[in-house]
């Protein structure tokens, strides 16, 4: 599935939920998952699975932020979403299996902070409180690192590390009810 592909159903994800997930203090729920492999994990752990969701993609298994928000992309150095695997298989055929979350502190949180300037080409958004790291493993061993940077009411921006941090994504996210409508 082509990059161009996976955007327009992540929009069409997006755009079929309600608002103000970003408060929720509800572990989100997947997407499409129906048919997923006894042991794909399809919730992500609190509080970092309040704010993003696990959806079920032809070409395997993607995070996505939660839903009424979006993720607006700073920097992407991979060909899509972050995702379980290469993305180059079937339905299924790359999933998570495991996810563990911690509050990130010390010379940690000094290096993610870093690590998102760095790779953005910005300094974080005003307003960070707190700061988790989330580690997934694939169904191919593979490791994604996500610190999340969070405000008063939820996440600000994140920084991915894609099985190595010299490939990474990162992002501002942008909660549907705080941007203007025309």
């Amino acid at each position: 599935m082509s990059a161009i592909a996976r955007f327009a159903v992540a929009l069409a994800v997006l755009s079929a939920t309600p608002l103000a997930a970003h408060d929720s203090k509800t572990i989100q729920p997947p997407e499409g998952c129906e048919n997923a492999p006894p042991d794909a994990i399809l919730e992500l752990p609190a509080p970092v699975g309040f704010w993003t969701r696990i959806v079920c993609t032809p070409t395997g298994h993607t995070l996505a932020p939660a839903s009424g928000d979006a993720w607006q992309i700073k920097e992407d150095s991979r060909a899509a979403g972050i995702e379980a695997g290469g993305g180059d298989g079937g339905v299924d055929s790359a999933y998570f299996i495991a996810a563990a979350v911690h509050e990130t502190e010390g010379t940690d949180l000094n290096w993610a902070k870093q690590l998102f300037a760095r790779k953005s080409g910005a300094a974080l958004p005003d307003g960070v409180r707190k700061t988790y790291a989330l580690d997934l493993t694939d169904n191919r061993t593979n490791l994604i690192r996500i610190y999340i940077f969070t405000g008063e009411s939820g996440p600000i921006a994140g920084v991915a590390c894609l099985r190595s941090c010299e490939n990474t994504v990162t992002v501002i996210v942008s909660h549907a009810e705080a941007v203007p409508m025309d």
